[in-house]
């Protein structure tokens, strides 16, 4: 049994016995529902989902054998369905289940039948008419499905996973790869059954297709999951092999420049948006996958933790706030899941620590290791400017603490005490408390008497800690009032009672502290009343809660806990205190506050409260009430009441109200005043007067009949711990045993109503109740006296009336029983109704009756009607009507609100009340994280809550038999003619109120639907019922309710279409926003329709309503035009194979869409383009493939019909550019609205292109018109229709292609493609060449992007796989082979252009020899144009060039990997990699047309992720590219600039790394400083990608070349040195840093107390000075925050160096400056480490460097 059900209220938890049969009931009566006879069944079982869904939030006592039933039930009907509204249904609820109890599950579960339902449901053409909405909601719930499911997959899955998937990989540049790898990371199960199937070998092969493909967001996504998952449970593996190149992945996943003059974003190669959401795969760096794998890398002797330190080294200067930007969030997550991770792991070893894996668990240095290195990032990231960041830090504090409080408790000490005294920041001190607060328990752990050996120390930290706690109360500054709180909470949470002196404070005087605490709460409450409005002399609060009853505060918890563990004499202390404040001081501005600050008193001493507050308020308020002039209720006599007699009042009573609350048993001695009181508060002529006597009887009436904790944060005596302080408790045990003493002992005690509080309950609930139906009765009696409701009067007495039933009924919520339900069979009236019970729950003692609660529905029903008729204007009698409403018919629904409203308030899962689940400063472990004793009771508190609220929620679903009362149903109809008010406000209460009425009795929504249809259709409904019609029937319960009943389903399109009469512009945009709801969430036609049932509207009869509205009508706007062909498309798809729908009709159905081709308007052209993909899909059924193809016949050979098609489709390319053309698409641009209506969401999955664009040339910058869509249409068209179609097409082609208008020549480019794509063998050869080299001879400059899109969308390949070749891909590929020596610059560049895009698409494992042959011709080609006169020809070029090489190169791996057959000998392939060794080696510096073409093809490799291949090539081109950075030549420097910038981002393995080092070493030695200078910048970023896999000999000698440089005869480039080196000792490399600091000096001071002046009679000398200077001024700047004990040496040596001339003196200012500005904010402290002396050197170089230095 869980802990907050085994402390629940005592008869509560005596229920809850009864659940685990309640729950094997609910499994059979859901196995009986599906009868696989009856395939329509399976929509029974819908019904039990949220009945199950109860069980598993009320954290039930079931039986796992059950569970294990349930689930394999729910997993063959998931599978076996079709339906997708169901498997969502169904996926829901079974991940629920699995993430609850899939620890004690022994389950089989096979992975195929997942991935046939992810084919059939997203990743084919057609994936049904279903709303988007609806599928994004399938895919997530199947996704999470498979991921729980995969530790069920049996043994051999992941082999057959793997077999099934690597396919998908052979082609790392198609988007078919995206795929297979998305599968792999999402399919593939590491369980036990499967581990043997991961070794290192597949580790290796994985690496290697993982860098295969840079630069690529969702590739490494993709790939980085996988090993984090395979690292985390693959323990057998050795991973000491793979660190260097993991870490490498790791670090540069982390999108930051190592550079101030390289950008900080690399180009990532594009991926589907539909892949990115098939596959959960977001923007930015995958930290959570980055930190799993670096935690459980962390093995004892492991070599992991270097690297891991390493990797920090690298990134921690990107946390400190004066270096924050992009990538900062990503470094934010990076460090929670870091330590989330490292939690989860320590969690796990300590739960699994008989189990024996003590060779890879982590001991106290590894711990202590791990602590450190993640400090160093706490460190700098504590102070950040973003707040994700600090709030992450201080959550790293409260979990680290506990695991090596030697660490982190003296640096928050340190941090709190800086905080303290810095004045410069004081934002510092708020986050320094919080952090004191997050590791409070911790301190008092580890410094308690058993634990520390200094105590004194410990006693006065704790001191300062809680004095800086008061001062920080600030009424000015409320997050360090909210911190400060949290620290009083934290404290005071963990000791036990407090006595004069504390046990662990004996310096602190608590007697003098809680009179200093409460002197400043006392001030910061009247300095908060002080900010409300002065109005005539009266301060009148403000309507805004003040910060303190915020969600985020704890000023609540604070009260109560301080108050609770005060000894007697201290709690009569401030008890005399705070009723003194609260008795002389009026503060209307903080009354909640105040009324706050009383019930903690009263929950902590009812007795001595009561005496002390209670009494003394209540005779304060009965005396104000008297004071107030005794004129009868409803008598005008508001002039007789003055304005502060009644603020007066209403501060008093709602102060009362608070401090009852939950008061228990003391009320009784006050039973008469109070009904007194509440009486003459409600006969008060003040309305404020009247609301605040409804909170007080409210109050009153729930800490009557409640069960509510008592004592609750009062601490048990003689059950503290070791150390002395209250035991902080987990929740999870494997098995609570009820008899256990100890367990029996934390058990809360509750308050149960006694007999008299409940019949003082009943009393109070009788009376108001009669008083308010006797009041309403005459009110409402109009045909006695329709002159007795004219006055005033009569509406307040009808308020006060309402308002009394409100608030009792509020008082009481579900202890007021249910209305009795209807019986549809009488006969079993008495066996179904009293043998209901899913779950226990209860708010409290049943008061009143059912009849009761009848005889008050009935009158609100009276009372309702009455007020529509007669005062429908007064919006405070609806509003009130309406939340009685609520309250009567809404059975438990408040305390649903009230679950949610405490369970979104995460204040008891904050970091300063919860201790992880280990704790090594007392080793106590668990196996979930700990909380106070009070927190979980609370959490019982809140749980019992939400058990009351479900009790008796679903009788309606379980018994078929029961429909609600009849007074609920009146109630329903009220609610409705309130929901189509006039105001706004009602409409939404009334509307909010009758949908939660419409999930419980779901079977009473059609009757709803069809009147509110009805009024959709009536030309005379007003535009108020027309608005609140469209918001009602726009809910997802009533849309999702429509596919059940064929009734409302036909009413409900039938009345949205038949609304457009509608003049009013908020009408037809609810009426347009409904239907958007409705194609959002659509699931189908209702499964009615497939039976004749009489008296029932068919689906044929609906489609020819719809039609004769649509096709034969000119009344139709054009907007409701498309939203009936809209609707006909739905129907048609969603009956697609049944034989309900006549072959005829869906044949008319896709002629009509192909005539509306040529409609005028422009949307209905684009829903035409959608439903025809759809329609064209070529169906399994012979008859309705030869019906349609007979119609579109017809329809293509009338005269002139394709052609005035091509013309209306044109026009929809014809659109204006834009100055944004990021994404180079040219297209017409649609609203919102009507791009929801016309683009169906059929193509989820993307299926073109197949490769990622990359191919974006300056020589063609124009935009893309071309739309893979309409190219589909007419693939389909020529497919079904065939020869006839296929000619008229290829005539419409023929005349428009060579047009001067661009949008048609756009059409014509799809058409083409859509031909050429259709596998069609009737098109000949030579019309294909034909129309290419027409293309190509005479295709204008701005239409060469959409015939290069037509090329590539008609050679690219089909299937899943991507691996079925076109028919005609081979004709084209010759076709654009064809070379002719005599073309023009211009053709040459757009014919290698169209080859470059052809050839991407070519997937090179599976090239056939005629393909490898036109390689081979291309290539050569190529050659002889390297150094071609034109740069537009050169640009291209270099991009062909890539596609061919790497093709190539690809081709032949493939050959060595796979063995496969080819008739091309080896000899040949030699050859054109010999050829591509001579290309390379070609050295021609003055060949700069050759020099560019080479830049611009490696850029194109970067850019396409296709440079793994071709890495020998790219190292050789390095040289000419940091040569080129700065030349005359400025369009060729700023190529070589951007070739550099991609080159910063390229990891280069072995053994071109060596080549690759060597080129840029020999770089640096070039007799051109600019080229010096580059090769600077080059080793910097070439440093920091490759700090994992460079030996350290390698190091060396870069880090000596740049050494060199330091000396070097340029002054830029000594000054890039210094900075180059700075930065390299800023991101680690200790060994050499700490070598370069001591040489630096020893160099500086030998120059210094030397013969200077001979160097300064020489360039060469002053340069050798400069150099020794500038390595000082590198490490000085390489220690920015921080004060090593080396720096002020360095600081005063390299400032006595103000003398030297120029540049020596520009660089120490400089850097003497930049270190100020960079220690300012620690100044304070910091200055230190300095002498006298010292500071005195350092003040003469404050002045600013001069312009004439």
């Amino acid at each position: 049994m869980h802990l907050y059900n085994l402390w629940l209220p005592p008869p509560v938890a005596e229920e809850a016995k009864k659940e685990a049969a309640a729950f094997k009931s609910v499994v059979r009566s859901v196995k009986s529902c599906w009868r696989t006879d009856d395939p329509d069944s399976i929509h029974d079982t819908l019904k039990w989902i949220s009945v199950i869904d109860v069980f598993v939030e009320a954290k039930s006592n079931i039986c796992q054998e059950d569970v294990k039933e349930l689930i394999e039930f729910g997993l063959e009907l998931l599978c076996s369905s079709q339906d997708m509204n169901i498997q969502v249904r169904w996926a829901y609820i079974l991940n629920r289940l699995l993430r609850k109890h899939r620890k004690n599950l022994s389950l089989t579960i096979d992975w195929r039948p997942f991935y046939d339902i992810l084919l059939r449901m997203h990743f084919k053409r057609n994936t049904g008419p279903e709303g988007w909405g609806l599928k994004r909601e399938h895919l997530r719930s199947v996704r999470n499905l498979i991921q729980h499911c995969r530790r069920f997959f049996p043994a051999g899955s992941s082999s057959q996973i793997w077999s099934e998937f690597s396919g998908f990989l052979i082609n790392p540049w198609s988007h078919s790869a995206f795929k297979g790898c998305g599968f792999l990371n999402l399919f593939l199960s590491m369980n036990s059954e499967n581990r043997c199937f991961f070794n290192s070998e597949w580790i290796e092969k994985c690496l290697e297709i993982w860098e295969s493909v840079p630069n690529c967001q969702f590739w490494n996504h993709q790939w980085v999951s996988i090993f984090a998952r395979c690292i985390k449970h693959c323990t057998s593996i050795d991973w000491e092999a793979f660190h260097p190149r993991l870490y490498t992945h790791y670090l540069n996943m982390f999108e930051i420049s190592p550079s101030y003059r390289l950008k900080s974003e690399q180009y990532l190669l594009s991926r589907p948006h539909n892949l990115r959401s098939l596959f959960c795969c977001y923007n930015g760096t995958p930290t959570k996958a980055i930190a799993k794998s670096i935690v459980y890398l962390l093995k004892p002797s492991s070599s992991a933790h270097q690297y891991f330190q390493m990797l920090v080294e690298k990134i921690e200067q990107y946390f400190h706030p004066s270096n924050e930007g992009d990538w900062t969030d990503s470094l934010d997550s990076f460090l929670w899941y870091l330590v989330n991770f490292f939690k989860k792991r320590l969690s796990c070893e300590i739960s699994y620590a008989n189990k024996g894996k003590d060779d890879i668990r982590l001991g106290r240095s590894e711990r202590e290791r791990f602590v450190k290195t993640v400090l160093r990032l706490m460190e700098k990231g504590q102070y950040s400017k973003n707040e994700d960041l600090t709030d992450t830090v201080t959550e790293a504090v409260s979990i680290l603490s506990y695991v090596e409080p030697s660490l982190i408790l003296p640096f928050i000490s340190s941090r709190f005490h800086l905080a303290n005294e810095t004045t410069t920041a004081i934002h510092q001190l708020t986050i320094a408390l919080s952090s004191v607060a997050a590791a409070g328990r911790a301190f008092l752990l580890y410094s308690s008497p058993t634990n520390s050996t200094d105590f004194r120390e410990f006693n006065n930290l704790m001191k300062r800690f809680l004095s800086v706690a008061l001062v920080a109360l600030d009424a000015n500054d409320p997050p360090k009032t909210c911190c400060a709180m949290e620290l009083i909470c934290s404290v005071f949470s963990n000791i036990p009672t407090l006595v004069n002196e504390v046990m662990l404070c004996e310096r602190l005087c608590v007697s003098d502290w809680l009179d200093e605490f409460l002197s400043r709460l006392f001030c910061l409450l009247r300095n908060m009343d002080s900010d409300n409005i002065v109005h005539d002399g009266l301060r009148v609060p403000t309507a805004k809660p003040t910060f303190l009853c915020q969600g985020s505060s704890c000023y609540y918890l604070m009260l109560h806990i301080l108050l609770s563990r005060l000894s007697q004499p201290l709690f009569k202390q401030a008890m005399e205190s705070i009723s003194q404040f609260v008795n002389e001081n009026f503060l209307p501005g903080v009354r909640i506050e105040i009324g706050l600050l009383c019930s903690a008193c009263v929950k902590a001493e009812p007795e001595l409260a009561g005496h002390h507050l209670i009494s003394k308020i209540l005779i304060t308020t009965i005396s104000l009430l008297k004071r107030i002039p005794s004129g009868s209720l409803g008598e005008n006599s508001k002039d007789k009441i003055s304005l502060a007699l009644e603020m007066v009042t209403v501060y008093y009573l709602n102060i009362l109200a608070n401090a009852i609350y939950c008061a228990g048993p003391v009320l009784a001695q006050h039973k008469d005043v109070l009904k007194e009181t509440i009486s003459l508060a409600f006969e008060n002529p003040s309305w404020k007067v009247n609301e605040s006597g409804g909170l007080l009887l409210r109050s009153l009436l729930q800490s009557l009949v409640f069960y509510y904790p008592i004592d609750q944060y009062r601490s048990i005596p003689g059950l503290t711990c070791a150390s002395m302080l209250d035991p902080y408790l987990s929740t999870k045990v494997d098995q609570i045993d009820e008899c256990d003493h100890e367990i029996l002992s934390f058990i809360p005690k509750w308050h149960i109503p006694s007999k008299d509080e409940s019949s003082f309950a009943n009393e109070l609930l009788e009376m108001h109740i009669q008083l308010a139906s006797d009041e309403l009765t005459n009110c409402c009696q109009v045909h006695q006296d329709k002159n007795l409701l004219t006055d005033s009067g009569s509406e307040n007495r009808l308020k006060v009336s309402l308002l009394r039933i409100e608030c009792s009924l509020e008082g009481v919520l579900s202890c007021l029983p249910e209305m009795q339900p209807t019986y549809k069979d009488s006969e079993i009236k008495s066996t179904k109704f009293s043998n209901y019970f899913l779950i226990s729950g209860s708010n409290g003692t049943t008061v009143g009756s059912s009849e009761m609660r009848e005889r008050v529905a009935k009158l609100i029903h009276s009372t309702c009607q009455y007020l529509l008729a007669e005062k429908a204007d007064e919006s405070k009698l609806l509003q009130l009507t309406i939340s009685i409403i609520d309250l009567l018919g809404n059975y438990g629904s408040a305390s649903y609100d009230k679950w949610q409203g405490r369970n979104r308030n995460d204040i008891l899962d904050s970091n300063f009340l919860v201790e992880p689940s280990f704790n090594f400063i007392s080793s106590s472990h668990t196996d979930g994280k700990k909380r106070p004793r009070w927190a979980l009771i609370e959490k019982a508190y809140v749980h019992n809550t939400y058990r009351a609220s479900q009790s008796f929620y679903h009788e309606f679903r379980v018994d078929e038999n029961l429909s609600p009362s009849k007074h609920m149903i009146f109630l329903m109809e009220d609610l409705l003619d309130l929901s189509l008010h006039n105001y706004d406000g009602i409409r939404y209460m009334a509307r909010r109120s009758l949908l939660r009425m419409f999930k419980r009795c779901p079977s009473l929504i059609s009757k709803f639907v069809i009147v509110l249809a009805h009024k959709l259709r009536d030309q005379k409904t007003p535009e108020h019922v027309v608005l609140g019609s469209c918001k009602l029937l726009s809910d997802v319960t009533v849309i999702r309710h429509l596919h059940k009943d064929t009734v409302s389903f036909s009413s409900f399109i039938l009345g949205v279409l038949e609304s457009f009469h509608h003049e009013s512009l908020k009408s037809q945009k609810a009426i347009t926003e409904l239907f958007l709801e409705f194609n959002k969430h659509y699931a189908g036609i209702p499964v009615e329709f497939s039976k004749v049932l009489d008296g029932q509207p068919t689906l044929l009869e609906l489609i020819s309503k719809i039609r004769i509205l649509n096709f034969s009508s000119t009344t139709l706007r054009w907007r409701y035009s498309l939203m009936a062909d809209r609707i006909i498309l739905l129907l048609t798809l969603s009956c697609t194979n049944n034989s309900i729908l006549p072959f005829k009709i869906r044949s008319e159905v896709t002629g009509h869409f192909l005539k509306n081709l040529q409609s005028e308007l422009p949307q209905s052209r684009m829903l035409s383009i959608s439903a025809l993909n759809c329609l064209l899909q070529g169906t399994q059924n012979v008859a309705i493939n030869a019906s349609t193809r007979e119609t579109l016949t017809q329809l293509l050979l009338q005269d002139g019909f394709l052609t005035e098609i091509f013309t209306q489709l044109s026009l929809l390319h014809d659109n204006v550019e834009s100055d944004n053309l990021n994404n180079k698409v040219l297209f017409f641009n649609q609203s919102m609205t009507d791009d929801e209506i016309t683009f169906f969401y059929f193509d989820f999955c993307a299926s073109w292109p197949r490769t990622p664009d990359w191919i974006f040339l300056d020589s063609f910058p124009g935009s893309v018109s071309f739309n893979s869509r309409f190219a589909r249409v007419f693939k389909r068209l020529v497919q079904e229709c065939g020869s006839p179609a296929l000619g008229l097409i290829q005539s419409a082609i023929e005349q428009i292609s060579d047009s001067d208008d661009r949008s048609k020549r756009a059409i014509a480019s799809e058409a083409l493609a859509g031909l050429l794509h259709s596998n069609t063998v009737q098109i000949s050869d030579e019309w294909v060449s034909a129309r290419l080299k027409n293309i190509l001879a005479e295709a204008s400059f701005e239409s060469v992007e959409d015939w290069a899109a037509c090329i590539q969308y008609a050679v690219t390949e089909k299937g899943i796989r991507g691996s079925e070749v076109p028919v005609l891909r081979q004709i084209i590929l010759d076709s654009l082979a064809m070379h002719s020596s005599k073309n023009k610059a211009a053709l040459v560049a757009k014919r290698y252009y169209f080859l470059s895009v052809a050839l991407n698409e070519v997937s090179p494992a599976t090239m056939s020899n005629d393909e490898v042959r036109i390689h081979h011709k291309i290539f050569e080609e190529l050659l002889g144009d390297l150094d071609h006169f034109s740069p537009q020809v050169r640009e291209v070029v270099g991009a062909t060039l890539c596609v061919v090489c790497s093709n190539m190169r690809s081709y032949t791996k493939s050959l060595k990997t796979y063995q496969e057959d080819n008739s091309i000998q080896s000899e040949n392939i030699l050859s054109f990699l010999d050829s591509i060794q001579k290309l390379t080696n070609k050295k021609d510096d003055t060949d700069t047309d050759l020099t560019e073409t080479m830049i611009h093809f490696m850029m194109s490799c970067l850019v396409s992720g296709r440079s793994t291949l071709l890495l020998d090539m790219i190292v050789r081109i390095i040289y000419p590219v940091l040569s080129l950075q700065d030349t005359p030549n400025k369009d060729l420097s700023k190529l070589a600039r951007d070739a550099f910038e991609l080159l910063s981002w390229r990891i280069f393995p072995r053994p071109f790394l060596e080549s690759a080092m060597e080129t840029i070493l020999f770089s640096a030695t070039d007799s051109n400083w600019r080229t010096r200078c580059a090769s600077l910048t080059c080793l910097e970023a070439f440093m920091y990608r490759h700090t994992f896999i460079l030996s350290s000999m390698e190091k060396s000698q870069i880090w000596e070349c740049i050494k060199k440089l330091l000396s070097d005869a340029q002054v830029e480039v000594r000054e890039h040195a210094a900075k180059v080196l700075a930065s390299l000792m800023i991101g680690g490399e200790e060994d050499f840093s700490s070598a370069f600091h001591k040489e630096s000096f020893a160099n500086a001071e030998s120059v210094f107390k030397g013969n200077r002046q001979r160097y300064q009679n020489s360039s060469c000398g002053l340069a050798s000075t400069h150099g020794v200077v500038l390595a000082l001024a590198a490490s000085v700047l390489s220690a920015p925050y921080d004060m090593p004990s080396w720096l002020p040496n360095h600081v005063i040596l390299l400032a006595k160096f103000i003398s030297e001339p120029y540049p020596i003196r520009s660089t120490v200012t400089k850097t003497v400056a930049e270190f100020k500005r960079s220690h300012a904010d620690t100044w304070d402290i910091q200055k230190n480490a300095f002498t006298e002396e010292q500071l005195e050197v350092l003040a003469d170089t404050s002045l600013s460097t001069s312009y004439f230095a």
